[in-house]
């Protein structure tokens, strides 16, 4: 094997590529945009991710663009009390580190795109939005609109990395499997406004649960996030005006709040039925789609990259046979299916379900007075144990290089 084409420059894309040139693979990304997205998505970063990044050589880089949470809070919002606190810390015995960062999808992608500009081992293409692929005998042939023209080039192995909307998933005719919420859900950022003078002892992250409009509120180091589900009746209705009365309503101040973005979104829970097809593979969201309650997505997608890049290392510099993917597969569709889905759907659930709600809150209440129930339960929503569990092992070999 020698050449690998890596599909979508977000922070899955870019952090296999980073993985694979760190281990002596050369690669090829191209990306349709222009440049790297500036929007704000997801900013979650859960211990596993930051081992990754330590491993990589990007932790303090990211760290300088982080704010470092803690403990997050679930609140009852009917009565704008906490209901539980949950602390970190108790993780301090499984991972070295025991908190996690809010960190803007696209500091990530700026931090890792500078680190492979300085390696030799890394080409990268903008304005190049994959229009065809397809496998030929032991080569996977594409066609790349790149700058207005096309170009067909042949690689030995492709990774999608492009998204839910595949353009690699669809080539490859993988069922997408699973279901749409019929909810849609809105997302509005907001500078210069502290929500802790509205919430005394607010956690910068903190889950407002409630059957009418549940709320998820982050703190990232330059604004606040503020999610709520929305009512796809009336999208047509919405205006700055209508945005601006949501946040007032929440924060009990009447006031002109500094919204930078918003924007409407659908959330997914959905699992391709195949992470690989021969010499091509999917990952992050081509491969599998979650709500954001959790925040595992981005991270999940991180960690599929981290763990195809292992295998591919070890095809590459220890020429393994390519049926050792399978592994990779075998691994990160099992994390997706029953560790990411299973606590993101949970986390829908016991946002908005009346009956839910109340079995969250007990739930956390027991958690506060028992410390190893809410270190098990940590463990899991922090995706140490998945992450863990997925480790290769069984198969793991020294890798030898060619110098």
């Amino acid at each position: 094997m020698e050449k690998i084409l890596i599909v979508g420059a977000g922070p899955v894309g870019l952090s296999a590529a980073l993985s694979l040139a760190k281990n002596k693979v050369p690669v090829t990304i191209i990306e349709a945009e222009s440049q790297l997205t500036t929007v704000p998505k997801a900013s979650t970063l859960h211990p596993p991710t930051l081992e990754i990044f330590d491993e990589l050589g990007i932790f303090d880089e990211v760290k300088e663009k982080s704010l470092i949470v803690e403990s997050f809070q679930q609140w009852d919002r009917g009565n704008n009390k906490i209901v539980a606190e949950l602390k970190l810390e108790v993780l301090k015995d499984e991972t070295k580190y025991p908190y996690r960062f809010q960190c803007e999808q696209h500091h990530l992608t700026e931090i890792i795109q500078k680190e492979l500009k300085e390696n030799e081992n890394i080409d990268i293409f903008f304005d190049s939005p994959l229009e065809k692929l397809k496998q030929v005998g032991e080569k996977v042939e594409v066609t790349i609109n790149r700058n207005g023209k096309e170009v067909k080039e042949t690689y030995d192995f492709v990774i999608g990395a492009d998204g839910a909307s595949s353009v690699v998933r669809k080539s490859q005719n993988i069922p997408f499997s699973g279901l749409t919420y019929p909810q849609h859900h809105l997302l509005i950022c907001v500078e210069d406004h502290d929500f802790t003078e509205d919430y005394p002892g607010l956690s910068p992250v903190s889950y407002f649960s409630d059957s009418e409009e549940w709320v998820a509120l982050i703190q990232n180091l330059s604004m606040w996030k503020f999610l709520i589900p929305l009512d796809p009746k009336i999208e047509d209705q919405l205006d700055d005006e209508y945005i601006q009365d949501k946040i007032r309503k929440f924060s009990g101040r009447a006031k002109t709040f500094n919204i930078v973005h918003w924007v409407v979104y659908r959330a997914h829970q959905r699992v391709a039925d195949k992470f690989l097809v021969n010499r091509v593979a999917i990952i992050g969201d081509a491969a599998h789609v979650n709500n954001p309650l959790g925040g595992m997505g981005m991270n999940s997608g991180v960690h599929d990259a981290y763990f195809l890049s292992n295998y591919l290392t070890r095809v590459y510099h220890n020429k393994e046979s390519l049926d050792i993917l399978k592994g990779f597969e075998r691994e990160r569709q099992t994390s997706a299916k029953e560790e990411v889905q299973k606590h993101t759907i949970k986390n829908e659930e016991a946002a908005s379900n009346e009956e839910e709600i109340e079995k969250r809150k007990k739930e956390m209440q027991e958690m506060m007075n028992d410390r190893e129930k809410m270190k098990r339960y940590l463990l899991e929503t922090s995706m140490i144990k998945g992450f863990n569990n997925r480790r290769i092992t069984d198969t793991d070999k020294e890798v030898v290089y060619d110098d």
